[in-house]
């Protein structure tokens, strides 16, 4: 089946899940997922305004040379992170395919492998990690968030101070507390861009704070590398899904 005919099935059932809901049984409809919400913490009050800033900017995959500590001999731009393709699905309006997604439909629909099906009507929606990648147009990724990917980030940045000095806004290094989070607010806005589409994938409520291990992929998404972006926000809907 087409993946617009899976969303299309996905609306229609909501459409008549409405028509037959008392008005006073509405309150009861809540999305099962929440959006993170952005501010002009981030230097952009709305996901639209950023993401179309970084569509301005023609992203292209380029071929990487370097990724780990390569701020280091040039100023990372606004061009490489949007070259990283992160914007085209953690900055949309809207960053799940179905975003009135209620969870009415998990009590209608059985999951499995990601995908959502409904007896006597077969696959009607999928998240999986490939399924997303094809929604947002993604390009193939240019490398994997895995235990290789933090070894090598580490490894290429023994000075990790000196790495992160150029994202402050102050011309010093990061500081992170004893449980080894950073403030957004210290970042200059590219990496608070691309700090704040980072918190949006991983389902966080804001974007306010962000781990240390982070720190490879905002690295990689600057230096226009293209990670398996698709893979954590299908990775994001699971938990979101089990926990209820």
């Amino acid at each position: 089946m087409e993946k617009t005919g899976r969303y299309e099935a996905i609306r229609r059932l909501e459409w008549e899940r409405k028509e037959k809901t008392p008005s006073s049984e509405e309150k009861e409809i809540v999305p099962l997922y929440t959006d993170t919400a952005c501010n002009r913490g981030a230097g952009i009050a709305t996901w639209e305004g950023m993401y179309n800033l970084l569509e301005e900017e023609n992203p292209r995959v380029m071929e990487v040379t370097a990724v780990a500590g390569s701020q280091s001999s040039y100023e990372a731009s606004l061009e490489d992170l949007a070259c990283s393709f992160l914007h085209q699905i953690a900055a949309r309006p809207k960053i799940v395919p179905y975003t009135d997604m209620v969870k009415w439909i998990l009590d209608s629909t059985e999951i499995r492998n990601r995908q959502f099906k409904v007896h006597g009507q077969g696959l009607i929606g999928s998240f999986t990690a490939q399924d997303l990648k094809l929604m947002y147009y993604l390009p193939e990724p240019q490398a994997t968030y895995n235990k290789q990917f933090m070894e090598k980030f580490v490894k290429e940045n023994q000075n990790l101070a000196e790495t992160t000095k150029d994202w402050s806004k102050k011309d010093e290094p990061l500081k992170k507390d004893k449980h080894s989070i950073y403030n957004t607010s210290s970042l200059t806005s590219l990496y608070c861009f691309a700090t704040a589409m980072l918190c949006r994938i991983f389902g966080m409520p804001d974007i306010n704070k962000f781990s240390s291990e982070w720190l490879p992929l905002l690295d990689a998404a600057t230096n226009a590398t293209i990670v398996d972006w698709a893979k954590f926000l299908s990775d994001n809907l699971v938990t979101a899904i089990v926990s209820y």
